[in-house]
């Protein structure tokens, strides 16, 4: 899993992602999220099988750099589970520090699912140094 720096743009992005319900935060709230919509691309190739949906990469996991091992193993079953729709990259921050960056509040935040396409690419092309 790729060790990225969590920069001002990043943060901007998220910010907004998660205020316009393009992001969702919890890795709990986030399985639920990435299983239910699993089923309907299920049902969806079950219904037209001829037409079967392309793979690609369409959500990115931002996960903290201070979990727990069991955290990690259950974000590691995540990206096993959905290896054609699901990218990770671990920031270079701590959850309570996300928390503060992205809520202004101590809240702790551990994963952040972007789950729209175009947020998705804003949010990798803002890992970009400026310039």
């Amino acid at each position: 899993m790729a060790m990225l720096p969590m920069t001002d743009a990043l943060a901007a992005e998220l910010r907004s992602a998660l205020s316009a319900g393009h992001a969702y935060q919890g890795l709990e709230l986030i399985s639920e999220k990435l299983a239910s919509e699993q089923k309907g691309l299920d049902a969806l190739n079950k219904k037209a099988p001829e037409n079967p949906q392309n793979a690609r990469v369409s959500r990115i996991l931002f996960l903290a750099n201070d979990g727990s091992e069991r955290f990690y193993r259950d974000c590691d079953a995540l990206l096993s589970r959905y290896p054609q729709r699901l990218l990770a990259c671990r920031l270079e921050i701590p959850g309570e520090e996300l928390g503060k960056t992205l809520f202004g509040s101590a809240k702790m935040v551990r994963s952040v699912l972007v789950v729209d396409k175009r947020v998705g690419g804003r949010a990798l092309l803002a890992l970009l140094p400026p310039g």
